[in-house]
């Protein structure tokens, strides 16, 4: 197959997300796509992340949109991606378009409060996990994320009063445990 037979793909995903960053196969002159089946592109995703390789996660997942663009889980894990990878523009950008037809979407208001941090907006950054903490008030994650926030922000007390709330919720999450001491 022609690279571009792959384009409608990819078209598809840019009218989702408006004007986006090109992935690292768009770089390269889109040589190396070819039509590939949904669940291989995941499988994939999942392999690279497994080995660290967040560029080629990046790329399977970005093609994984543009075949599915309704199926917010691989939105999701692009904006993770992305966020990984230092894009937190990117990510923001994502979970603002799941937010505009999910608002209460957990996941996506954990990774824009944490993509909002990650560009020094800390004030939007508390909104957003508020927002979250509102729809789920136990959410490990969402308590992590605030947490981590507070601790930048110098407040030693609350940062450490939402990690004591989600290991409560998470008791064997290493992470919490971690940023609790």
């Amino acid at each position: 197959a022609k690279a571009k037979d792959c384009l409608p793909a990819t078209r598809c995903y840019q009218s989702f997300l408006g004007r986006y960053p090109m992935n690292a196969r768009a770089r390269h002159g889109l040589a190396e796509l070819r039509p590939v089946a949904l669940p291989e592109l995941i499988k994939s995703a999942q392999a690279a992340r497994s080995e660290g390789n967040w560029i080629k996660v990046e790329d399977n997942l970005f093609a994984a949109a543009g075949l599915a663009p309704q199926l917010t889980d691989v939105h999701l894990a692009l904006a993770n991606c992305r966020l990984e990878i230092v894009r937190a523009p990117a990510s923001l950008l994502v979970a603002e378009r799941i937010l505009q037809s999910e608002p209460d979407h957990i996941e996506a208001l954990n990774i824009k409060g944490r993509a909002l941090r990650e560009m020094s907006k800390s004030e939007a950054s508390e909104a957003c996990l508020r927002h979250a903490l509102n729809r789920d008030p136990k959410n490990p994650k969402t308590l992590n994320n605030l947490g981590i926030l507070k601790r930048a922000q110098g407040d030693r007390t609350a940062a450490a009063d939402c990690f004591r709330r989600a290991a409560r919720v998470q008791p064997d999450n290493a992470v919490l445990h971690r940023n609790l001491a």
